[in-house]
């Protein structure tokens, strides 16, 4: 027999064990003992040692993949062909099944259901997978705490920790930086933080242009300095106006921002100054895609200018607390400043994201015990949230403004599962929808020890019995997604030390847990179609980006994420993402653990391998 018939019945052979691998997946094949063990290695291996002699005979390439495009590899008008294949491929019809997804420039161009591994194999753009692949997930409610606050989070930190959680994008809140979103100008300065163009390196730190907006312009232009990208952007107003809270470059090496006077001073590194009034700062560029929304506060809420130029600069709604958000300058709305501002974000087709909570006053013992959980409950009972859904439901019958198409009310993280009897009867009437979040659905208050502050949040973590009708309203459609609420905060503010629940900040650390803190307590009861509606294509929905994201479909954002269900992740401190490493669901045991992440068919976070310096995320903005 000569050399080239045993070279093909070699190639050959790889293809039946390829088959047999994918069949099996490495783990069962580890399960017929040292043969299916020295297969599995073997098979690991094989590609770089058959292809190169394969191709010299003319024969088929088998297992000699391409290198998954990153934007640290491939410069961002690069084209980017590739084929993932799966046996587990969350469909757009809902169904879960074997199929090849093809991506090219980022968008997915095919979804090949029930496609021939055999004939696959040989493809050397194919990337074979033994993990399901979903949509990206989506976190609508996430406090990025940039500018102003970023000791607490940052748009670097906090993008990563979602990358690392199969996060494709995130929808930033108004608070908690410092200043909050309330005003054009500070949505502009969140925006050209999160602006920063994707690419390889320097390639990708380029400037932006020049946007009018109103009286105000903004302007920014980048420059690579020690592997992060230094962006200066300028915000005028009239001549001598004041800024309100301007910063300036003070440190290269501190890639943050730091507090500056009015006029920002002279950089070090030689920028000459585009206006009169700077925001300079060195960051890198954020992990995943990053959208706002805006804040309403009794300030703004009947300035409908204002509001709509909010939405028309990129706004994706308008967040509003009903209790106080424990942030001075975001002050809670009253009735009538949800009356005032209504008639426009009804017509303009937005979201009223809404904290439902009214705090009336309680009757409180001077005795009770500040570390104890049943304390703090007490001073957040349920009829706070009872009273708020209660009101916004009324404010919504007497309102006979005609929404426009996207209009709804959305009610943010709720705790207490009796409200949803008086949402139901309403959605009747009225576009609402409705969040939990990971926390309500993994604790319950007799299971929270004294001085356990790391669980302090608002609303509170309610009773067992209210966990179980929150997972079964989250399992059946009552609620529609859940959010993070990713709420950081340091240390000293969480009251570790001395365990104070009344003074504790009332948030909780967990974007990079969203997708196992969400699965784990709901694998044995929904599906994996179920889960996608919950983390994908319901945000999607209410962030206004139903076209392009939250399904695996043709024509979508190459938005993904590779993971195993079945799978314990990695809840270590080592592990965590976030920039104060203080969460509830470290060390804890939660199943699914993301092995990979993709932002526009770009790898940004790959099990094992540093998260990369250069990422793919984008500025979302409304249509």
């Amino acid at each position: 027999m000569d050399r080239g018939t045993l070279l093909l019945l070699a190639c050959l052979n790889v293809v039946a064990i390829a088959a047999l691998f994918q069949r099996f997946g490495a783990g069962d094949l580890h399960d017929f003992g040292g043969v299916g063990s020295q297969v599995a290695e073997w098979f690991n291996s094989i590609g770089e040692r058959v292809a190169p002699a394969a191709a010299a005979a003319n024969t088929v390439q088998v297992l000699a993949k391409r290198a998954l495009p990153t934007c640290e590899s491939t410069p961002p008008s690069a084209t980017r062909d590739f084929i993932l294949f799966s046996q587990r491929v969350v469909l757009p019809n809902g169904g879960v099944g074997p199929a090849a997804v093809h991506v090219r420039g980022g968008i997915i161009t095919e979804v090949q259901e029930g496609a021939n591994l055999a004939l696959l194999a040989a493809d050397p753009s194919v990337h074979i997978l033994d993990s399901v692949i979903s949509p990206g997930v989506i976190d609508v409610h996430v406090h990025l705490n940039e500018p102003g606050r970023v000791e607490w989070e940052g748009i670097a930190s906090g993008t990563s920790a979602a990358a690392a959680g199969g996060i494709t994008t995130v929808v930033d809140m108004p608070l908690n930086s410092n200043p909050v979103t309330t005003s054009l100008e500070q949505l502009l300065i969140k925006q050209a933080l999160a602006r920063v163009s994707t690419g390889a390196g320097a390639a990708g730190c380029r400037g932006l242009g020049v946007r009018e907006a109103g009286r105000y312009v903004t302007g920014q232009v980048s420059k690579w300095v020690g592997g992060v990208c230094c962006v200066m952007a300028a915000i005028p107003r009239e001549p001598r106006a004041p800024v309100p809270q301007p910063f300036t470059f003070r440190s290269a090496a501190a890639h943050e921002l730091q507090p500056g006077p009015a006029v920002c001073e002279d950089d070090p590194i030689g920028w000459a100054p585009i206006s009169a009034r700077l925001c300079v700062m060195c960051r890198s560029s954020p992990g995943v895609n990053v959208g706002h929304w805006a804040g309403l506060v009794p300030g703004n809420a009947a300035d409908h200018a204002l509001l709509e130029s909010l939405l028309q600069h990129g706004a994706l709604g308008f967040k509003a607390f009903m209790s106080p958000s424990g942030i001075d300058d975001f002050p809670n709305v009253a009735a009538a400043d949800i009356a005032a501002a209504l008639p426009l974000i009804k017509r303009k087709g937005a979201v009223l994201y809404v904290h439902a909570e009214v705090v009336s006053p309680l009757e409180h013992c001077e005795d009770a015990d500040p570390t104890q959980f049943a304390t703090f409950l007490g001073n957040r009972p349920a009829s706070f949230e009872v009273a708020a859904v209660s009101l916004l439901i009324q404010l919504l019958d007497s309102d006979t403004t005609l929404a426009a198409p996207g209009f709804r009310l959305h009610i943010a993280h709720l705790a207490y599962a009796g409200c949803l009897p008086l949402i139901q009867a309403a959605q009747a009437r009225h576009p609402i929808t409705v969040e939990t979040c990971p926390q309500y659905l993994n604790f319950h208050s007799e299971g929270v020890p004294d001085g356990s502050t790391l669980l302090a949040c608002m609303p509170p973590i309610r009773d067992l019995e209210n966990q179980e009708l929150l997972l079964a309203a989250v399992a059946d459609g009552r609620i529609d997604l859940v959010a993070s609420d990713h709420s950081p905060a340091p240390g000293s503010m969480k009251q570790l030390d001395t365990g104070n629940f009344m003074k504790a900040w009332g948030g909780i650390s967990g974007v990079q847990y969203l997708l196992p803190a969400t699965w784990t307590p709901l694998r044995q009861h929904i599906s994996l179609a179920r889960l996608t509606e919950l983390l994908s294509t319901a945000p999607a929905a209410l962030a206004g980006l139903s076209d392009s994201k939250g399904k695996i479909a043709v024509g979508y954002d190459a938005d993904l994420m590779v993971w195993d269900p079945d799978v314990l992740t990695d809840t270590s401190k080592e592990s965590e993402q976030h920039k104060c490493k203080l969460s509830p669901y470290t060390g804890t045991q939660l199943y699914g653990k993301v092995l990979m992440t993709m932002v526009k068919g770009l790898v940004v976070f790959k099990h094992g391998e540093p998260l990369a310096h250069s990422v793919c995320g984008q500025l979302i903005q409304r249509p």
